[in-house]
């Protein structure tokens, strides 16, 4: 994993095991705990911009999700229940009761999995640029989730000069300024294309969640059961996901807010992190003694 030598002494690499599956863990700062889930095709490295600011009033953990960066590659299915239960695994590995969860587009529809299954655990909820909110996707992905187109993308990207043509779509595709990609966030994206069995867990994560239609499972229907505080944050300009899904998922939920990030694409906290902690940290501050989250479903079973 790649971070950048400014961050380097803030961040500590950690590693968690969970069943067999070794996951990787980026860690920093003291106090309440908030949790980092990535989106698609990515690591815990894309939080490195953002881990410093939220370090000093919080302990941080930036999880790689299975089948990512260097977290281990297990012989699964890679559904968002199989995300899910992973996560809660490792957090009780690392004795972390109570949190904010930060998840950004699989990793926000991850998050509300969790959020759904254990409220009890949440202090608070922050979806940024979250899959599973609307059906529309950017096509490029789903072409991606087609048999064969797929494992052609991933053939091209472990062939010469493979990284470089990562770089180039995934930044077509996630940036809204491209030349706001960093360096570190590029040569990332360039050594995952080189990670054994990385590209194959990425495309079956993927093909968990859109299809050549646009995304298979939409969650505004459950919204309404999410009773913490949840903030929605949106790259105005999101390429991947419209902003439209984050309104829609705001209208939905009992306990929201909404900050949309004008000049922003598909990740804030890369493209936009000053803007993106202006929103989160005051957030984070508002909701830092917030009593236990409950779901109409749990609060019914305790009847």
């Amino acid at each position: 994993m790649i971070i950048e030598e400014q961050f380097s002494d803030v961040i500590e690499e950690r590693k968690v095991a969970v069943d067999g599956v070794i996951s990787q863990v980026l860690t920093a700062g003291e106090g309440p705990p908030v949790v980092l889930l990535h989106g698609d095709g990515d690591s815990a490295a894309v939080w490195q911009r953002v881990i410093p600011a939220l370090a000093r009033d919080h302990r941080v953990f930036a999880l790689s999700l299975p089948g990512h960066s260097d977290t281990d590659k297990p012989r699964a299915d890679y559904t968002r229940e199989y995300m899910r239960r992973f996560i809660s695994e490792v957090l009780d590995a690392l004795e972390i009761d109570r949190c904010v969860f930060i998840g950004n587009s699989i990793g926000g529809q991850v998050a509300i999995h969790l959020a759904l299954a254990e409220p009890e655990r949440f202090r608070g909820l922050v979806l940024l640029d979250s899959s599973g909110l609307g059906w529309a996707v950017n096509p490029s992905l789903a072409i991606e989730t087609i048999p064969l187109l797929g494992e052609l993308a991933k053939a091209f990207s472990q062939a010469p000069f493979g990284g470089v043509l990562r770089q180039v779509s995934r930044v077509s595709e996630l940036f809204w300024r491209k030349d706001h990609a960093p360096a570190s966030w590029l040569a990332e994206q360039a050594r995952l294309a080189k990670v054994p069995g990385f590209l194959d867990a990425a495309i079956a994560a993927k093909r968990t969640v859109v299809g050549p239609w646009g995304q298979l499972e939409v969650l505004l229907d459950q919204l309404h059961r999410l009773t913490m505080p949840v903030l929605v944050v949106w790259g105005a300009n999101d390429l991947v996901l419209p902003v439209a899904h984050a309104h829609a998922a705001v209208r939905e939920l009992p306990n929201a807010e909404l900050a949309v990030i004008p000049d922003c694409g598909h990740m804030a906290q890369v493209e936009r992190p000053d803007e993106f902690l202006g929103a989160l940290l005051p957030f984070l501050a508002a909701h830092r003694d917030e009593a236990p989250a409950a779901t109409a479903a749990s609060t019914e079973e305790r009847m």
